[in-house]
């Protein structure tokens, strides 16, 4: 067997660039034939929206923005949303569970909007676990948002005594605006409230007040089939064409076909 030479396979392959031309074609065609042979798979997207009301917030920076926003779909893949769409499935007689909906769910974020997007060979069931998987998540979402109101109102009260605690020790306790409680309560009302900002702060799951969501538009049921992984198909094809071309080239496979040609 001879050693194999990159320069004499270079060259053989420019002669014969036709050969591997070809051979890409054929590997690409195979390539959107298996695509073809494929079931057909349907994909459904339910939106939801969310944005964040700065009059609340305060300035953010775009990562802090980005963070709070990025939280919110955090929540929106966690397993106890997976765990009850499936469990409505499972009332409407589709045949899904939790793990299986991680596999075929999908996000995509375009500005404000991010789309749910749920895959499934039937189209009025990717549809109908696309809206269940989006109220799902608002619901979810809205048992947090209530545990970040109130970890904001216990901190406008932490704030008050705070600020009563300060003039207390400041001024005459006679004079002083919070003068109906003593130092020593205010000081135990704060670590009373302390502890309550820090544990509905813990329950809100890193969900801010400041948090704007809704559902957007519901999924509607898609018409055609989506040509998921068409192109790593036809790419896959033309490579392993390319590969077939250089072997034929370098085992002078076609040099005896064309040798044999003229002979005849």
């Amino acid at each position: 067997m001879n050693d194999f030479n990159p320069r004499d396979t270079f060259l053989k392959t420019i002669r014969y660039w036709w050969v591997v031309a070809v051979m890409m074609i054929l590997g690409a065609c195979f390539g959107e034939l298996f695509h073809h042979l494929q079931p057909p798979i349907y994909e459904a997207s339910a939106k939801i929206l969310v944005s964040i009301d700065f009059t609340r917030t305060g300035k953010l920076t775009e990562l802090e923005q980005d963070q709070a926003i990025f939280m919110v779909i955090g929540h929106v893949n966690a397993k106890p949303v997976f765990d009850e769409v499936a469990a409505r499935a499972e009332s409407a007689d589709i045949d899904i569970n939790s793990a299986r909906l991680v596999e075929v769910t999908s996000n995509e974020r375009k500005s404000n909007t991010w789309q749910l997007k749920v895959r499934h060979p039937d189209p009025e069931i990717a549809a109908i676990l696309a809206n269940y998987w989006a109220q799902a998540a608002i619901q979810k979402i809205d048992s947090l948002y209530v545990h970040a109101l109130m970890a904001e109102t216990y901190q406008k009260q932490l704030d008050a005594l705070t600020e009563c605690l300060l003039l207390n020790l400041s001024t005459d306790p006679v004079t002083a605006a919070c003068s109906t409680q003593s130092p020593a309560a205010l000081q135990e009302n704060i670590q009373l409230i302390s502890a309550k900002v820090q544990d509905e702060k813990n329950a809100s799951m890193g969900i801010i007040p400041g948090m704007i969501y809704s559902l957007g538009d519901p999924a509607d049921i898609p018409e055609k089939p989506a040509n998921f992984q068409r192109g790593n198909l036809l790419l896959a094809g033309m490579l392993i064409g390319f590969l077939a071309g250089i072997l034929l080239v370098e085992t002078r496979l076609v040099e005896k076909i064309t040798g044999a040609t003229r002979r005849a």
